[in-house]
C-alpha cells in the first residue's frame, strides 16, 4: 500500500524549478509538502534514511524561493485527505514558527583543527635542557589553545551579531573545536558569508579550518536533531 509522509509546510505556494518529485497539496492557509512511501518501508533504518534523504534534496530546492517550515518525519498518512485535515489541525499552533522562519533559513558552521604542529623534548642534551624544552612545549601548547579559543570566540560574535539566532552544539569529532547552527536573514547572507571569509583567513594561520553549510531549511529551529548539525 502507498501512503503519504509529511515533509514540509510552506506558508504560501512555491515552484521551485529543480525540486525532485513530490506531492504538494494547497489550501488557503499554507501547502503541504509529501512524498509517496511504503508504510513497511519505514520500519526499517534504511527506509528512514531514505526518507531523511528525499527530504532534504526537495525542501533545499524550495529554501531558495521562499520559506519552508521542515517537520519531523513519521508522519505518515493513507491518503491527501487525511494529510489535510492533519495540517488543518495543527496550522494554528505553528503561527509563531512560521513568523519566526519568515525570510530567513539555516547555515551550519564548523570550526575543526586543520594542522596540528608536533612538538617534542626528545633529543636534549641533558636532564635541564630536556625538562626546559618539554616546558617549552608545553607553553607554546597552552598559548595556541588560548589563541585558538579567542578566535572561535571572534566568530562567535560575528555569527551573532548576524543571525536572528544561534544554536551552539556539543562538537563530535577529536578535531572539532566548535559546531553551531545559525537562523540567518535573506539579506544578510551574503554579508555574513564575506565576514567569515575574512575569518577564516586569520584562523588559518592558525591550524584552523571553518566549514560553512548551507542555504538550508531551518531543521535546528523545528526539529530536535541534537548535535547531528
Amino acid at each position: 500500500m502507498t501512503a503519504l509522509a509529511l515533509i514540509g509546510l510552506l506558508p504560501r505556494p512555491l515552484n521551485p524549478v529543480a525540486a525532485p518529485k513530490h506531492v504538494s497539496l494547497t489550501k488557503p492557509d499554507w501547502t503541504a509538502l509529501a512524498v509517496p512511501v511504503d508504510p513497511l518501508a519505514m520500519e526499517d533504518e534504511a527506509g528512514v534514511i531514505d526518507l531523511a534523504d528525499r527530504q532534504n534534496r526537495i525542501l533545499s530546492a524550495y529554501i531558495r524561493d521562499g520559506d519552508v517550515i521542515p517537520v519531523s518525519l513519521g508522519a505518515v498518512f493513507s491518503d491527501a485527505a487525511a494529510l489535510a485535515l492533519h495540517v488543518d489541525a495543527a496550522w494554528p499552533s505553528l503561527t509563531g514558527t512560521v513568523n519566526r522562519l519568515s525570510g530567513a533559513f539555516e547555515y551550519s558552521l564548523h570550526v575543526e583543527v586543520s594542522a596540528q604542529p608536533h612538538t617534542t623534548a626528545e633529543g636534549a642534551e641533558d636532564g635541564a635542557a630536556f625538562l626546559l624544552a618539554k616546558r617549552r612545549s608545553h607553553n607554546a601548547r597552552r598559548n595556541q589553545h588560548n589563541a585558538r579559543r579567542a578566535q572561535i570566540d571572534s566568530l562567535v560574535k560575528i555569527v551573532d551579531a548576524q543571525a536572528a539566532e544561534l544554536r551552539h552544539f556539543r562538537p563530535r569529532g577529536d578535531h572539532r573545536l566548535a559546531s553551531m547552527a545559525l537562523l540567518v536573514a535573506r539579506d544578510r547572507s551574503e554579508g555574513l558569508i564575506e565576514q567569515i571569509a575574512d575569518w577564516s583567513r586569520t584562523a588559518a594561520d592558525m591550524g584552523l579550518s571553518c566549514r560553512m553549510i548551507g542555504p538550508s531549511p531551518a531543521y535546528s529551529y523545528t526539529i530536535d536533531r541534537g548535535a547531528d548539525v
